[in-house]
């Protein structure tokens, strides 16, 4: 896990974690809030399109996260998939 003993938290250079995985919205705000208290921003960016649209790179990226992170990391995420910007924050609700 981000957070956990060994896990990205404890690294010197992160500052953006963008979270690809399906894990439902607690989830991602818990870690988005562990993440937080050590200044590291969290996208949300659940995907959805199978193995088809990974392997032809038109997977839907649902990125939820400062608008500014987003369109830094737009050109990553566009790699494999569209970006759609769904929200500005990561939350429980």
């Amino acid at each position: 896990m981000a957070s956990g003993p060994d896990g990205l938290i404890h690294g010197s250079a992160i500052r953006i974690y963008v979270d690809l995985s399906t894990t439902g919205q607690a989830v991602a705000a818990e870690v988005a809030e562990a993440l937080a208290e050590r200044g590291i921003v969290t996208l949300d960016a659940p995907v959805s399109g199978g193995v088809r649209g990974a392997v032809d790179g038109t997977l839907a990226v649902m990125a939820a996260g400062p608008a500014a992170v987003i369109e830094g990391a737009r050109p990553l995420l566009e790699v494999f998939g569209r970006v759609f910007h769904v929200g500005a924050q990561v939350s429980a609700s």
